[in-house]
């Protein structure tokens, strides 16, 4: 996506491909906990090819407290995610609904009339079903921003921490875990975005949401994205440990490109960028922390509905190449033992007047399933159709040897010379990193990303061969520069051996002052976040994710509000 021209037609997964097979039987592979909910493959219904992994938890997105989330709405989905093996859904909490009057109010300012009793009812709906929530706890009620619109930054961190302690107590055995936000990079979600404000919210909550209800997994983000940039701010502004598994919405950049694609140019919007992630928690000594993958999915949709050209965010994909995606997905989010869990989105097709954001759902909207419900069947359940090869259950810990090493029968000879005493390894110097790029998202900054080099626990950034700064990820951000003016780049790999040789270098013109980098949408999900030569970084239209399914773009800015608001309650209710 260097310059994020037109992508060719959408492209099928060569590497899970799923064909439908006229005969009958069923797959099982190690039986999952939810296995035995699942109904059995039926002659007719398509069969997979199974991922070669998957997440240990897979769930959906299920926007229960929506408004058009009629009582026979929210039974048949949940009876549909059920029948596929689903045990974990993602619900959408907005803190403005349960708490809406100031907490020295009767009840703690708590809604114990309306809000609270129906997600009580709508927790035991999912509960009733084996099911169990990751709750996203997000949008301040007015007493605490000063504002009617919903993404308004709270006044205190306290204040934040003390309700999302609160829901959890209430309702934790329905959760599985606590999500604090929803892409707070995103202003459509928390309208300062910045970085400081939503570490302070964490920061507060987690504690007090542990102490409470300690089996809890509390979840920090997720921005758009596998954005490593994002997670080194909320670092610095003193996140880590404060969680127990980071969150990552792995939307690929152009909305049609196949999921193995990564532009090393814009690497943090892809899931590529996963082992980046990696190093960086483990620089910051949260390496035995998870992650969280809240957010992924493709919009099943005819593009020739637009006018051409199509923009990068509204490209679709087809309903087989929305099911083959989600198995490869699961393959890829499955090879990385740190990644926990996984969340579809989204459940249901909406019901606009934009195909795009109309059919991110594995359910049609009358309730009919699409290709992709019996691909999350597959991955869920392990039943996969007729002659396809059990898939491995994951497994988060270490293999325990079953048995010991084989004792010796006889002695071992003795040696007629003396072994060689083993010296100690000594490390070598690092080698020249590779696939160094920059851009400059305005006019005082360049951010800068590279491939890891192997063997280094650092790297040096050059600015016109002048060191201006070191990083322990292949990734850093140059500020305090110059509008419209040129700089050159060089990295250098650092170990306890020295520092390496420089990279090539990269030259980046910084833009004039008062622009940015213009919006070209690279992805099916909406965001109003750029790259240069248009790129916007999220997967999913949030436009769309709210009422609608997903936009992205530019467009998406708006589309992300709407959708939002939606999201809180289509009409100013949630749900």
């Amino acid at each position: 996506m260097s310059t994020q021209t037109a992508p060719a037609p959408r492209r099928l997964i060569a590497f899970a491909a799923a064909v439908a097979l006229a005969v009958t039987g069923l797959v099982l592979g190690a039986a999952s906990p939810a296995s035995a909910a699942a109904t059995p493959w039926q002659s007719g219904d398509p069969t997979f090819t199974p991922p070669t992994g998957r997440t240990p938890i897979v769930g959906v997105q299920y926007h229960g407290l929506w408004s058009d989330y009629t009582d026979t709405a929210r039974a048949t989905i949940l009876d549909k995610m059920a029948a596929a093996g689903v045990t974990h859904v993602r619900l959408d909490v907005a803190w403005a609904q349960i708490q809406p009057n100031l907490p020295t109010a009767a009840n703690g300012g708590y809604d114990m009339g309306w809000a609270v009793p129906r997600i009580d009812a709508r927790l035991k709906e999912i509960t009733d079903r084996g099911m169990k929530a990751l709750m996203v706890f997000y949008w301040a009620p007015q007493w605490s921003t000063g504002t009617a619109e919903k993404n308004g930054v709270p006044r205190s961190a306290a204040e934040y921490g003390d309700a999302a302690a609160w829901a959890a107590n209430r309702w934790k055995s329905a959760l599985v875990g606590m999500e604090l936000w929803n892409e707070p990079d995103l202003p459509e979600f928390l309208s300062n975005t910045s970085v400081a404000t939503y570490t302070n919210l964490v920061k507060d909550a987690y504690p007090k949401i542990k102490a409470v209800a300690p089996d809890v997994t509390v979840v920090a983000g997720a921005p758009t994205y596998v954005k490593t940039s994002w997670y080194q701010g909320f670092y610095a502004n003193g996140g880590a440990g404060k969680y127990d598994a980071l969150g990552i919405h792995p939307y690929i950049g152009v909305a049609d490109q196949p999921v193995t694609t990564c532009d090393a140019q814009y690497r943090e919007y892809y899931p590529c960028n996963i082992p980046n992630l990696v190093s960086l928690m483990q620089a910051n000594g949260d390496g035995a922390k998870k992650i969280w993958a809240t957010e992924y999915g493709w919009s099943s949709h005819d593009e020739s509905t637009y006018t051409a050209p199509v923009p990068n965010w509204k490209r679709g994909v087809t309903e087989a190449e929305q099911a083959t995606n989600l198995l490869a997905m699961q393959s890829l989010l499955g090879s990385h033992p740190q990644v926990e869990a996984s969340f579809w989105y989204n459940d249901w097709n909406k019901a606009t007047s934009d195909q795009h954001e109309n059919n991110w759902g594995l359910l049609n909207r009358d309730f009919s399933p699409k290709s992709a419900y019996f691909a999350m069947k597959c991955v869920a359940s392990g039943i996969c159709g007729a002659g396809a090869t059990p898939m491995p259950t994951p497994t988060t810990a270490s293999p325990t040897p079953t048995t010991a090493s084989p004792t010796p029968t006889t002695a071992s000879p003795t040696p007629t010379t003396a072994s060689p005493t083993p010296t100690a390894t000594t490390p070598s110097v690092p080698a020249a990193p590779t696939g160094l790029t920059g851009f400059a998202p305005n006019s005082s900054s360049v951010k800068l990303s590279w491939t890891p080099t192997a063997g280094a626990t650092g790297y040096a950034v050059y600015r016109n061969s002048k060191k201006v700064g070191t990083t322990a990820t292949p990734a850093y951000t140059d500020s305090g520069l110059r509008a419209t003016t040129r700089y050159t780049y060089t990295v250098r790999a650092t170990n306890s051996a020295g520092t390496g040789p420089a990279s090539a270098s990269v030259t980046v013109t910084t833009l004039r002052k008062g622009q940015t980098a213009t919006a070209t949408t690279i992805t099916g999900r909406s965001t109003t976040s750029t790259v240069p030569g248009g790129a916007v970084k999220s997967g999913k239209a949030k436009a769309g994710k709210t009422k609608a399914g997903k936009v992205k773009g530019g467009k998406a800015k708006a589309s992300k509000a709407k959708a939002s608001k939606a999201k809180a309650g289509k009409s100013g209710r949630q749900g």
